[in-house]
């Protein structure tokens, strides 16, 4: 939740009675200052190898909202050329249901990977993900998520979000057409997770947890584990409010629609 520009610019009306802006603006700055308090209380966030793979009986089990999310998009991903996929859940996640797939495409050496949660508040989401690497180090990644990022990119990560497009086929040859621009320029690079696509996702997770630390927003404590520090708390909670949640959305959503013009589909 957010304190946004309309409800500021236009107080709600109750019972006739409009709401004094200053209640608008007492909102905001209190989920402004409670907000960073409830990450840094937050308990350390386990990043050991908690990775384990799904067989046909342990998907059997998962609810039937995940296993139709999970099945519909392995098959659409299988229609355009990827590989069977290799499936798995993270026993460290508490109170969600989460399950993924892994899967890459012999001939263009993309990378796909496949998320599916469910809890109490949103439902079950699934968000796809295409990603290709270059042989100056980039790496590029298209999506069709909506969370707002709340943590810092790593450093050679060109993404773009195309929130809510259910049509894979689409997403994909989004994703082909942002490689083919920039390959004019630089090779790009084949990838695989090799013969142990969990320890190679695991190996992505640890980097990026690395990242953070370095960037000042985890601290490492025993476990292994990392907790939010005073500046990470207060930077990922405020990144998920007025103004910064709209910044981020508005750069998204114009860097999104200029692709989508130079594919010729805006």
């Amino acid at each position: 939740m957010s304190a946004t520009s309309p409800s500021i610019a236009h107080p709600v009306q109750a019972g006739g009675d409009e709401v004094p802006r200053w209640i608008h603006w007492l909102v905001g700055l209190t989920k402004h200052l409670w907000s960073p308090f409830v990450l840094y209380r937050k308990a350390p966030m386990s990043i050991g190898d908690h990775l384990v793979p799904l067989g046909a009986d342990d998907v059997q089990r998962l609810s039937d909202a995940l296993r139709e999310r999970l099945a519909t998009n392995d098959h659409a991903l299988a229609t355009l050329g990827f590989s069977p996929p290799v499936r798995g859940a993270n026993h460290a996640i508490a109170n969600i249901k989460s399950c993924f797939s892994l899967v890459e495409h012999p001939k263009d050496g993309a990378l796909a990977f496949v998320l599916v949660t469910q809890g109490a508040h949103v439902g079950t989401l699934a968000v796809v993900t295409f990603r290709s690497d270059f042989a100056d180090g980039w790496q590029l990644y298209t999506s069709n998520g909506s969370i707002i990022p709340r943590m810092p990119t790593r450093p050679a990560i060109d993404g773009v979000r195309f929130s809510g497009m259910q049509d894979l086929r689409e997403l994909y040859e989004l994703h082909r057409f942002r490689v083919s621009e920039r390959s004019r320029r630089v090779p790009t690079v084949s990838l695989t997770r090799g013969n142990d696509p969990l320890a190679f996702q695991v190996q992505e997770s640890r980097e990026v947890y690395d990242f953070w630390v370095q960037s000042g927003y985890y601290d490492l404590v025993d476990g292994p584990a990392i907790r939010f520090t005073a500046k990470g708390a207060i930077l990922a909670a405020w990144r998920g409010l007025f103004p910064w949640k709209q910044i981020t959305t508005w750069r998204n959503a114009g860097k999104a629609s200029a692709i989508l013009r130079r594919a010729g589909r805006g």
